[in-house]
């Protein structure tokens, strides 16, 4: 366990950071019963970092915490931390900065407003149907070696390779893989939709997808109208769901 040592305005502004590290990867739920086991707040990890934190008001408190998770064993695997002081005022400087480029970037954005959102919920839509399954096609083989190799790995530590022989090179595969076969119905194709109830650019009751990512301060919604994928019944039933939304609104503000 280890401590670093920060400048600070006043000791009130102070806050103190535990990180865990030598974490598996993606183990949320399990590591989230580890911290209930020890009454240790929320923690804050994305599924693809080795680590984690956890933040704390006191220097106390932020010891007890790392006491009680250096060197446990988690996931076969022995767990670190160590405490850092934070300025509240630094980490506010942050998340101001991170708003102001989200902000920027918004501003120089010369796609509209549906030209966004057709690349985000479907990133092919500028190729035509044959391209998108040739560029599919070679992503689906780049996931298969991608396995393989990574099983590879796995193998490596066994006495007994020979049931890994597969895992060497592609050629040892020995697997044929198939083009993917082509949908007779390449427009309204999506069969399950799930919509967001929230306000479009215009702060209007809408329901549709995000325009962005909530992570990135973007919270507007924009309807589906214009979203190839998406039958013209669920259209329907989004469009529906904006007038139930719009009545809900009017009946809490004259209740």
């Amino acid at each position: 366990m280890a401590t670093k040592h920060v400048e600070t305005s006043t000791p009130n502004d102070t806050m103190y950071r535990v990180k865990i590290t030598n974490l598996p990867l993606y183990e949320m739920g399990s590591l989230k019963k580890l911290l209930q086991s020890h009454d240790l707040p929320k923690v804050k990890k994305a599924p693809k970092w080795d680590y984690a934190y956890l933040m704390f008001e006191t220097e106390a408190a932020a010891q007890m915490a790392a006491t009680k998770l250096n060197g446990v064993e988690f996931k076969k695997k022995i767990l670190s931390t160590e405490i850092t002081p934070i300025s509240q005022q630094s980490m506010r400087s942050y998340y101001e900065n991170k708003h102001k480029n989200t902000v920027t970037a918004e501003d120089t954005e010369t796609r509209t407003p549906a030209e966004r959102l057709a690349d985000q919920v479907t990133p092919l839509h500028k190729l035509n149907y044959d391209e998108q399954l040739l560029k599919k096609h070679k992503s689906g083989t780049r996931q298969l070696n991608t396995l393989r190799k990574k099983m590879d790995l796995l193998f490596d530590s066994h006495k007994d390779g020979c049931q890994a022989a597969w895992t060497r090179s592609w050629t040892e595969m020995n697997c044929e893989f198939l083009d993917p076969i082509a949908s007779p119905v390449v427009n309204g194709y999506r069969t399950k939709c799930e919509f967001t109830i929230g306000k479009d650019l215009e702060g209007a009751a809408t329901v549709g997808f995000l325009l962005g990512l909530y992570k990135n301060n973007i919270t507007s919604v924009l309807d589906p109208k214009q979203c190839l994928h998406i039958p013209d019944k669920a259209k329907e039933i989004a469009k529906a769901m904006e007038v139930v939304n719009i009545y809900i609104e009017w009946t809490s503000d004259i209740g």
